[in-house]
């Protein structure tokens, strides 16, 4: 019956903590929003170079697959 209570109580402290520090919580949240997005940017980047490459190789197969390809006389 009191865990409702003490739930309360443990929740009431935290943000008071919370509160207190804003500004040290604020310059976390801004430093680690700005390193999630330049992770996001290098993983673009690497998506882009993988894509890229992918599609010069399917090109190379497929010219190759042409040339050794017996062509048919009609």
């Amino acid at each position: 019956m009191a865990l409702p209570f003490l739930a309360g109580i443990a929740l009431g402290g935290l943000v008071v903590v919370a509160y207190n520090n804003k500004s040290a919580l604020k310059a976390k949240l801004t430093k680690g929003a700005q390193k999630a997005k330049e992770m996001a940017q290098c993983g673009i980047e690497k998506a882009k170079e993988v894509a890229q490459e992918t599609q010069t190789s399917l090109c190379e197969k497929e010219a190759c697959s042409q040339e050794t390809a017996p062509k048919e006389n009609t």
